[in-house]
């Protein structure tokens, strides 16, 4: 990082004191604990924590200053540089969008219902074959992340890949305002967080606003199966779509075949494989080889890149093959990705073994969560899942529709303790498990209940 503290101080319009204007930072921070010398502190307030409260702490450890938005009595007689603003977030993305200008590589927006943070991933992966590549840190979408990515990044990058994440609409504009996305990709139009948003229409305006902030002539690559954003026809940006409709530029020549470690497509006369299950993780796929063609990566590149990439954590993860098959899905859910879920354990236990389903709420849906919730259990029975196990108080209805459809077996819980208790005794060899949930309902606990599970059964031939 190239930043003085009289550069901080110039765009926050506070003075510096005589004699330190120009001290390097080497490093911005909200965290006291991640403080290292000749770092900045920025004091933010979470829900939980106070970064006020830890200023002390930060300047201990060998911070040059601090951005602070209220009055704070150091016990340290210390000689940091202390900024006092209105508001210290809008402080970070003013500090970020100033060293964003200062980057001289072009940087990639990517937003979209699902598939985000899998999609910044193989991108990356995909140019880091013939670039230098700077990424977001692994979810930090939002008002505070982004802005910290952009700080964490080196100057001698040839290109940013940026996950930009939003539940309400004028949140990615106000992103890329600090991000100065020049190219963008949106991975498809879902219900995920539509209780915030109010309607579909609400989730693409909010996410088109990516196509609205970039420069003139530049290039959104989009999912053009997606009936949403195949309709766009933006003015001032080219479209590269991908998909496996006729009018996408980046399609493969097959309808994406299923194997025992994941799916394989041929693309551009090249067979690529992934070694992660899912047809939502095919246009994941296909987006990062839409940016890699543009940018001139080659094919044997590209492939070379994808057939290396493993599944994110808690991300469509096939934890176990034996005793039983285990996909672990539990960083998030919402309508669309449950469902991409159930194709992807369908596909993978392909009517040759039980298939359980161990289900927490799906949150951010608002008036929306109980129809959703319903459509969740009925949908079980069409990917031909045989056992329910859930929790959560929206799962309710999850279980209701489940029994009326007449899945084999159903259970709700009320502690996750219970949950795992049951679904120890019932799993046997050769069952595919699917665990997911919202984050919030920590499902992880379940697949790692499972992993030991596997290590202290005997689970015979």
């Amino acid at each position: 990082m190239d930043l003085t503290l009289k550069e901080i101080g110039t765009v926050l319009s506070r003075p510096v004191s005589t004699g330190r204007t120009g001290k390097t930072v080497e490093s911005i921070v909200i965290d006291s604990r991640k403080v290292l010398p000749g770092a900045l502190f920025v004091a933010v307030k979470g829900e939980k924590f106070d970064g006020h409260d830890f200023v002390d702490q930060a300047l201990s450890k060998g911070c040059i200053g601090a951005v602070v938005s209220r009055d704070i009595r150091l016990k340290l007689d210390a000689s940091a540089e202390i900024f006092r603003v209105d508001d210290t977030i809008d402080a970070l993305n003013k500090i970020a969008g100033y060293y964003r200008k200062k980057l001289r590589f072009p940087v990639i927006g990517i937003t979209g219902s699902n598939g985000k943070t899998t999609t910044k991933e193989m991108v990356a992966a995909v140019l880091s074959e013939k670039y230098r590549v700077e990424k977001t840190g692994g979810n930090l979408n939002n008002h505070i992340g982004v802005p910290l990515s952009i700080l964490s990044w080196e100057e001698n990058a040839d290109f940013g890949v940026l996950e930009l994440g939003a539940n309400h609409t004028g949140e990615i504009r106000n992103l890329c305002r600090t991000a100065l996305p020049s190219f963008g990709i949106i991975t498809n139009i879902g219900k995920g967080h539509i209780g915030f948003f109010g309607s579909e229409e609400n989730i693409l305006k909010a996410k088109t606003e990516l196509i609205d902030s970039l420069p003139e002539g530049s290039t959104v690559f989009l999912n053009g199966d997606d009936p949403k954003l195949r309709l766009l026809k933006p003015k001032k940006v080219k479209i590269v779509f991908f998909g496996f409709s006729q009018e996408c530029s980046i399609r493969p020549e097959n309808s994406g075949k299923i194997k025992d470690t994941g799916m394989e497509m041929m693309i551009n006369k090249t067979r690529i494989s992934l070694y992660m299950p899912g047809t939502h993780n095919l246009y994941n796929a296909m987006a990062a080889i839409a940016v890699g063609v543009n940018f001139n990566v080659p094919m044997d590149k590209i492939k070379s890149a994808l057939e290396n990439f493993r599944s994110v954590q808690n991300r469509s993860e096939i934890l176990l093959k034996e005793p039983f098959t285990l996909i672990n899905d539990t960083y998030n859910a919402n309508p669309d990705s449950m469902e991409a879920a159930f194709r992807a354990a369908s596909n993978i236990a392909a009517g040759h073994s039980r298939l359980i389903a161990v289900l927490g709420d799906m949150f951010e849906l608002g008036r929306f969560s109980k129809a959703e919730h319903e459509v969740v259990g009925e949908k079980l029975k069409k990917y031909n899942f045989s056992a329910l196990f859930c929790i959560g108080k929206d799962m309710v209805h999850t279980y209701q529709a489940a029994v009326k459809s007449n899945i084999q077996f159903a259970e709700h819980f009320e502690s996750m303790e219970d949950l795992i208790s049951s679904l120890i005794k019932f799993i046997k060899r050769g069952d595919t498990v699917l665990i997911k949930g919202s984050r919030g309902m920590q499902m992880e606990r379940a697949s790692q209940a499972l992993v030991t599970l596997r290590k202290l059964k005997d689970w015979g031939k």
